[in-house]
């Protein structure tokens, strides 16, 4: 029901953030609420891509661990979002040689509506 998914390749995990910043402002222009989007990945935020990046515009990133609200975008391990979803899914720090088929399976099936998928 939901779109096509979108997959994107990228030669380092530095070059997500520019890619995540421009998704995240097309997301916002087709009137996405930041509260529609959950950002996941194989790691915990201290040790994803976001680590030393926790925004993206004005929108602060928040680990899903903390107090989730609307007006802050989610981050989560894969293995924490078991059994939860989101219209939006956006899987970083994808390692598209090494993922484990059923952590993928977890993460695309997170998705209501989208889902966006950045790796190396």
């Amino acid at each position: 029901k939901g779109e096509k998914p979108i997959v994107q390749k990228v030669s380092a995990r530095k070059d997500q953030i520019p890619l995540l910043e421009a998704i995240f402002k097309h997301l916002k222009n087709e009137g996405i609420s930041e509260g529609q989007i959950v950002i996941l990945g194989p790691h915990r935020i201290e040790n994803s891509s976001l680590a030393n990046n926790r925004t993206l515009g004005k929108t602060r990133i928040i680990s899903i661990d903390d107090n989730p609200s609307s007006n802050r975008i989610i981050y989560s391990p894969l293995r924490r979002f078991k059994g939860l979803e989101s219209d939006i899914i956006i899987l970083i720090d994808i390692e598209f040689d090494k993922i484990e088929r059923s952590l993928y399976y977890v993460a695309a099936s997170r998705a209501k509506n989208r889902l966006i998928v950045l790796g190396i």
